[in-house]
């Protein structure tokens, strides 16, 4: 990630930011979880605090991802959850702006805009599912499309041939 900082790259933050922001709208916390991950791995941290914040925001996305299958958990498009995406977004984009050396602000608008956005249509791309195939099986083929945007955002963030923070 070191070497997006240096380099000259505004299309691959916005890459970045789009995608762990679209994560973050069908699961909260796993585009902050899988930053949170990419930012330990390229930490110079000697007292560890980033592999900690890494490993318990991990377990709250995994969490999440449990609690999503539960019958009484909430829409994600109500109104309390659809802010927490939406504030998480925003500090996606925020976090990317400021690690490439561009606008925080202009990144956190298109991180909060994206995660609005990603919430409603993950909803509908559920229910689509849902229709077709036992709603367990849905959330999980949820789930692995949402891991995979998120790794897809994280390696963004590495220049083109660097190792891949999710192989």
């Amino acid at each position: 990630m070191k070497d997006l900082m240096e380099a000259d790259s505004p299309h691959q933050a916005l890459v970045a930011t789009a995608l762990l922001a679209t994560a973050t709208g069908a699961r909260s916390m796993t585009g902050l979880a899988a930053l949170a991950k990419a930012r330990s791995s390229d930490s110079d941290d000697e007292h560890g605090g980033a592999a900690r914040l890494a490993a318990v925001m991990g377990s709250m996305a995994a969490m999440e991802m449990v609690g999503d299958k539960l019958p009484n958990i909430p829409n994600r498009t109500d109104a309390g959850p659809l802010l927490g995406r939406v504030a998480a977004g925003a500090i996606i984009g925020a976090t990317i702006g400021g690690m490439t050396r561009r606008n925080r602000t202009t990144g956190a608008l298109v991180g909060a805009l994206t995660a609005l956005i990603a919430t409603e249509l993950t909803f509908r791309f559920r229910r689509v599912l849902s229709e077709h195939m036992p709603p367990l099986l849905a959330a999980a083929v949820e789930d692995a499309v949402v891991v995979s945007v998120a790794a897809a955002g994280v390696n963004a963030l590495s220049r083109p041939g660097a190792a891949a923070v999710f192989p």
